[in-house]
């Protein structure tokens, strides 16, 4: 432990009050020895900071939040491998001690690390763009990306956690890439989409613009909250998708719908299992078009005789009330007298990471589905496109179906000015055009 001086008179003794403690002339100081295998990067042996006071009481208060600054700021000096994060810290060496030259302390310190060399004999030969961008970080000419992701994460309080964490992972694979805001151009992010992300690692188009969409969002505000100046690079940096594509491989990369005789084959499969719930939510799911989420968090009030109420959804459009077909009327009733927890579909476990209430028995449905020999084309939400290709079979008009399923409909009329105006009558009339039998 470092020893704790106090200066009295010209001399130094140990501190018998507070710690990392000194006092000058009536004042005191936070005082923290430099580990030595960091002083030839720091360029001191002890770190002083005044403290602004001669109140030994508020002092002692005080230094602890200097000391624990420094010590993190060793760690991250010492123990980093992410060059731009040691390179901030390096950065606020300055405030330390604005005498310190952090440009050659930088040039020092990221060219020691990969050659090894001791630090009585610096290298000046920058050997890879990676130490070239943290030295510019370093010598505060270039403005650092990935160390604002965490202030970005906080940010995002109105996004569902889930989606918050693949944006958030988004970030870090392009902050990987482009370490700078000056790294990443408009060139250089075209190149790095159409060549690694989509030839070297197979990415679909769809995946890259949604990365986009990620990297856009943070750029946007980096702009707005930390000053950053340079303009968005991401203009037309996903190509668009080949359009000399096969039909046949444009058809086998999308998702298919579920037939009459699937539903049937699955309903079968899940009642020989006796999984009742399972079996409950695969003939909610082809009755009424619901998200799987969205029916296994059905609470009992939602419920009504003849409808359900679905809430708190990703989108506007998604808050809506869907008629109970006919078929499954009996089934609701059934299960709602059963419910020993509040939620219409009973005894589901919500002990995931985003208490997601369908993770056990969505894992079930892939189970049951694989073992009956369907491919990856076909997922639980399959069920969805089976009830808007029956509806548009049926002839229901596109805004009933769409607020129905709780689809965003895009046009003047009835996306923009419209307040969801369809009857209860007309959608219960047009569920009812569901034929499983």
């Amino acid at each position: 432990m470092v020893k704790n001086v106090v200066i009295v008179k010209g001399r130094r003794r140990p501190a018998q009050h507070g710690s990392y403690l000194e006092k000058r002339h009536n004042t005191y100081y936070a005082s923290l020895k430099v580990p030595k295998d960091l002083r030839g990067i720091i360029g001191k042996s002890n770190l002083f900071k005044s403290l602004q006071t001669d109140s030994l009481k508020i002092a002692k208060i005080k230094v602890l939040s200097v000391v624990s600054e420094w010590k993190m700021l060793f760690e991250a000096v010492k123990n980093n491998d992410d060059l731009i994060s040691s390179a901030v810290q390096l950065r606020k060496l300055k405030e330390t001690n604005p005498h310190i030259d952090v440009d050659q302390l930088a040039m020092d310190a990221f060219t020691q690390r990969v050659q090894k060399k001791p630090s009585s004999e610096p290298v000046y030969d920058v050997i890879t763009p990676q130490h070239g961008q943290a030295l510019s970080v370093a010598m505060d000419v270039s403005y650092p990306l990935s160390i604002h992701i965490p202030d970005y994460e906080k940010s995002l309080i109105y996004v569902e956690a889930k989606t918050r964490d693949m944006r958030v992972s988004d970030l870090h694979r392009f902050t990987k890439k482009f370490p700078t805001a000056e790294s990443a151009t408009n060139k250089a992010v075209k190149e790095w989409v159409e060549q690694e992300l989509i030839v070297d690692q197979g990415l679909s188009t769809s995946t890259c613009k949604r990365l986009m969409t990620a990297c856009r969002g943070f750029w946007s505000f980096l702009t707005d909250k930390k000053s950053l100046t340079l303009p968005q690079p991401f203009d037309g940096v996903v190509p668009r998708q080949n359009r000399v594509q096969t039909a046949k491989s444009i058809v086998a990369d999308k998702r298919r719908q579920f037939q009459v005789d699937d539903y049937k084959k699955l309903l079968k499969a899940s009642d020989e299992k006796k999984d009742a719930n399972l079996s409950a939510l695969i003939q909610l799911a082809a009755h009424t078009g619901c998200r799987i989420e969205e029916l296994c968090k059905l609470k009992l009030e939602q419920v009504q005789d003849d409808r359900i109420v679905i809430q708190d959804t990703k989108t506007q459009s998604g808050w809506r009330e869907v008629p109970l077909h006919d078929k499954i009327v009996d089934l609701v009733a059934g299960m709602k007298q059963q419910s020993a927890d509040g939620y219409l579909i009973s005894g589901l476990s919500s002990n995931n990471k985003y208490n997601y209430r369908s993770d056990a028995i969505g894992k079930r449905f892939s189970k049951l589905k694989t073992k009956l020999g369907y491919s990856e084309h076909y997922v639980f939400h399959s069920f969805r496109k089976s009830v808007s290709d029956q509806l548009e079979a049926a002839g229901i008009p596109e805004n009933v179906s769409a607020r129905i399923v709780g689809h965003e409909i895009s046009t003047m009329t009835y996306g923009l000015y419209s307040s969801g105006g369809v009857t209860f009558e007309a959608k219960k009339e047009a569920i009812n055009k569901l034929d499983w039998s």
